[in-house]
C-alpha cells in the first residue's frame, strides 16, 4: 500500500521542479497524536493563520532559509502556550531535504508537491508542502 502510494506520488513530482528556493519560509503542520513523527506523509502549509484555523494544540513549524532552519514544537492549548525551538541544519539536494541535529542526520524527506492555493481570508495566496518520509 506504502509503496504504491510513493510510486504515485514519485511519477506525478517528476514533472514538476522544486528547488531549493520553493522551500524556504515558514511551515506549520499539526502533531495531536504526535502525527508528524508517525506518518510517512506530511502536509505543511505556510498559512500565517494555520494555528487558528484547526482543532489542533500541538504543532511543528519549521523556519527554513538557505543552510539552516529553526524546528518548532508547540503546545498552544497550554497556559501558558510553550514552544520549544533548536536551530538544525538543512542540506536540500534532488528535491530531498535532510535534517541534521549537529553532525547526525535526523530526517530525511522526499518533496513530493509544493502547491498553491486560493483561500477566502489573508493572505489570499498560500502554498502546502507534501513531503514523503524517507527511512
Amino acid at each position: 500500500m506504502y509503496m504504491y502510494k510513493f510510486l504515485i506520488f514519485s511519477i506525478c513530482g517528476y514533472f514538476l521542479y522544486k528547488g531549493q528556493s520553493d522551500v524556504v519560509g515558514t511551515w506549520i503542520t499539526c502533531n495531536e497524536n504526535n502525527s508528524y513523527y508517525t506518518s510517512d506523509t506530511i502536509i505543511f502549509s505556510d498559512n500565517v493563520n494555520y494555528y487558528y484555523n484547526n482543532n489542533c494544540c500541538r504543532f511543528i513549524e519549521w523556519k527554513i532559509n538557505a543552510k539552516k532552519m529553526i524546528f518548532s514544537n508547540n503546545h498552544l492549548c497550554n497556559e501558558p502556550p510553550v514552544k520549544k525551538s533548536e536551530e538544525r541544519k538543512i542540506k536540500y539536494r534532488n528535491e530531498v531535504i535532510e535534517v541534521y541535529l549537529g553532525n547526525k542526520m535526523e530526517e530525511r524527506f522526499k518533496v513530493i508537491d509544493i502547491n498553491k492555493k486560493e483561500i477566502e481570508e489573508y493572505p489570499y495566496l498560500i502554498r502546502e508542502l507534501t513531503l514523503w518520509r524517507l527511512k
